[in-house]
This record gives structure tokens, C-alpha cells and sequence, in this order.
């Protein structure tokens, strides 16, 4: 079942809304550059070989849903938009099992620390919660340098042209100033992550937590870390970064991730 309502928003359910008796209902949240296609085979599994009811969607900007506000979004604000379809299909009053990887991880986060009294049970894959996506960006750095040491001499706007055209010649001269570049365009589009401290305790106090992270993921392993002194469980996977747990989400039947937090 596909709806686009009003909002423009993608949704897709696999499965009945209400599901037959003993089957669960699952929520999964897709991460950065993504959209619901990144579930999309491992929750066509749990409806097919489980007969649980699967709950997917694309967060604003991403996929088929739109962002009107014409900015990156931030995981509170995705957080708000999963809970308007969460009470769409009436699922607000039943247990879920709310499932999140990289960003998608910050947006269950924040769900969960709104609602964890219809959470049956968080599972987080490599998820995005600190540090902050800061990079340094070009425009403002004209303005830096000569605040900082050229303010006497040399005007910012003169400054800033020359810093672009600088960058301009070893952009099509070197490929890592190429890769670098891309790498810092991608960051500035990353949605603020938000998430407050202390939110681990608070959430292992007042649900099922299980958490997944890889030992080479070098992008987010903080909230990984945070969970591992609270009740919740964590699996380290030691050959694993953060591409690769994320893949492995996303064909989860060929993974090595266990069957039975589904269930």
C-alpha cells in the first residue's frame, strides 16, 4: 500500500495495517542520501517470510517526499514528520519496533525519547548523533583570514576572489582537491543531528535498546559508544565501517546480523 498525502510525503506499507496476532509492527527510517528503497528488500523479507506489517517512508527531501522549506532538516524536525505518519496509519496506539540507520539512528532517537510508551523495542544501526557535521566552508573563509590577520591591507571581497580562484586551479589540477571538495559539499547539506546528551540512560531506562555499530566506522560511533555503559545492548562488529553495517541493512537475509530482534 503506497499513500502521497497533501505533505507530499512517501509512504509505504507492506502488509496490513493491522497485523495478525503475534506479528509485529516495524517502523524503518532510512539514513542520509538515502530514501525508503534502502529497506526495501529486507522489509519485504519480514512481511513475506514473518508476516509482520512494515512501515516505510522518505523523509523530507529525500526520494519521493519533497522539502518545501528549501534547507537541510534536522533530525527533530524528521522526528515530528515519522510521528504525523506514524498517526496516520493509527499505529500511535500499538507497540512498534522502531528501527533507524545513520540518520535515520537520530531520528528514532529523538522519536523514542518523545514516545518510548509505544516502543517495543529501538534498534539503531551506526547511528548519527555526535559530532556535529561542521565543515569549513569556503565562502566564510576570505572574511576569516582577513579578519584574523590581513584586516589592515586587503579587503574581504578581494581576499575571497582570490581564494576561489586559487581554489578554482587546483580543483582541476589535483583529483584530491577534487575528492575533498566533494566530501565538504556533501557535509554542508548533512541535516544537525541534535541529539541531547544524556539520552542514552534515558532511553535504556524506558525501552528495549539495541544497538549495532562498526568497529572502523569512524563517522558515528559516539552514540554507539554512550549506550554501552546503560542496560542496553550493543554488538561491535569489528571488520565492519559504516558503509558496510549499513549495507548489510539493507539485505539483511544475506547478512550476518541476527534474525531475532525482529521477532
Amino acid at each position: 500500500m503506497v499513500h502521497m498525502h497533501e505533505d507530499e510525503v512517501f509512504e509505504l506499507l507492506l502488509g496490513p495495517n493491522q497485523p495478525p496476532e503475534n506479528r509485529n509492527r516495524i517502523v524503518l527510517v532510512h539514513g542520509w542520501l538515502g530514501d525508503h528503497r534502502a529497506w526495501i528488500k529486507t522489509g519485504k523479507w519480514l512481511h513475506e517470510a514473518f508476516n509482520h506489517s512494515v512501515l516505510l517512508l522518505d523523509l523530507h527531501g529525500w526520494g519521493r517526499s519533497t522539502n518545501h522549506s528549501n534547507r537541510p532538516l534536522c533530525a527533530p524536525e524528521y522526528a515530528t514528520q515519522l510521528r504525523k505518519t506514524i498517526e496516520k496509519f493509527q499505529w500511535h496506539s500499538h507497540k512498534i519496533i522502531l528501527a533507524g540507520k545513520s540518520l535515520g539512528g537520530a531520528v528514532s532517537i529523538h522519536y523514542a525519547l518523545r514516545h518510548s510508551d509505544h516502543i517495543s523495542r529501538l534498534l539503531l544501526f551506526c547511528p548519527a548523533g555526535g559530532p556535529e557535521p561542521n565543515p569549513l566552508m569556503l565562502p566564510n573563509l576570505g572574511q576569516f583570514v582577513s579578519n584574523t590577520l590581513l584586516a589592515n591591507w586587503i579587503r574581504p571581497q578581494i581576499l575571497r576572489r582570490i581564494i576561489v580562484r586559487l581554489f578554482v586551479y587546483l580543483f582541476w589540477r589535483f583529483w584530491i582537491v577534487r575528492y575533498a571538495y566533494t566530501h565538504l559539499s556533501l557535509l554542508t547539506t548533512t541535516p544537525e543531528y541534535q541529539v541531547p546528551r544524556g539520552f542514552a540512560h534515558h532511553l535504556a531506562n524506558a525501552t528495549q535498546v539495541i544497538a549495532f555499530q562498526g568497529n572502523q566506522d569512524w563517522l558515528h560511533i559516539q552514540p554507539a559508544l554512550d549506550f554501552a555503559s546503560t542496560p542496553a545492548k550493543v554488538t561491535f562488529y569489528k571488520h565492519m565501517g559504516h558503509m558496510d553495517l549499513c549495507h548489510a541493512c539493507a539485505d539483511w537475509p544475506e547478512s550476518e546480523l541476527p534474525d531475532h530482534v525482529w521477532h
